[in-house]
């Protein structure tokens, strides 16, 4: 029994300094530099805005630049609160035509 434990303990450390080798060098050796892009529609909610921008933020760790562009539907120019939200939650806002 003790043989088994020392085995899958060994696979579970080989492959943990492998996981630390790939985080290392993905973050550190190669530069990736890419943009997400997020839709906001007429729908959208004020309070969702930070919480959509924090899921896009969160799954962008490894990438260099991590700029989040929104592509906010025309009709939602006049509405200051929508803009300033996206603003503070660092994405750059450019409107667009359907």
């Amino acid at each position: 029994m003790e043989l088994i434990a020392e085995i899958l303990l060994a696979l579970f450390a080989v492959f943990g300094f492998y996981v630390l080798i790939r985080l290392f060098v993905i973050s550190h050796l190669s530069v990736s530099n890419m943009c997400a892009a997020v839709e906001i529609g007429k729908d959208i909610e004020l309070e969702d805005i930070p919480m959509l921008i924090g899921r896009v933020r969160d799954r962008m760790f490894l990438c260099a630049t991590g700029r989040i562009i929104a592509l906010v539907d025309a009709s939602l120019a006049k509405n200051g609160e929508i803009v300033q939200c996206l603003r503070e939650s660092g994405a750059e806002c450019y409107f667009v035509q359907r």
